[in-house]
């Protein structure tokens, strides 16, 4: 198994956030938190309740994929979910969700599952 590193951007009330993931393992569904600085982590839906996701933009290390992009709700049942691809040369992103509708609620969570 390789782990992963992961960075991202949130689309949430028309603002950029930022989201970050250390050592995801592959093959291994992984919370992914908002992480407004170092020392903070926070799920998505306790930062941003009520709040509206409009994008999910994920960028994995060199050589894996993000295979596998969740967002779970409150009792953990998945209420979207998108295959990642392969970046090639041109593609900055190994994921882009496009345009979302998702209302953020207390204890919704994203999910990421990475590969080689």
């Amino acid at each position: 198994m390789t782990n992963t590193n992961l960075v991202g951007i949130i689309t949430v009330g028309g603002l950029p956030q930022f989201i970050a993931g250390a050592s995801l393992v592959d093959g291994t569904a992984t919370e992914v938190k908002y992480t407004p600085d170092a020392g903070t982590a926070e799920s998505v839906g306790k930062r941003f309740d009520g709040k509206k996701m409009s994008r999910v933009e994920l960028q994995v290390a060199d050589g894996s994929i993000a295979s596998l992009v969740e967002i779970l709700d409150e009792k953990g049942a998945v209420i979207w979910s998108s295959g990642g691809r392969e970046r090639s040369g041109e593609q900055l992103l190994d994921f882009d969700s496009g345009p979302l509708d998702i209302i953020l609620r207390l204890g919704y969570k994203l999910r990421v599952t990475t590969a080689d």
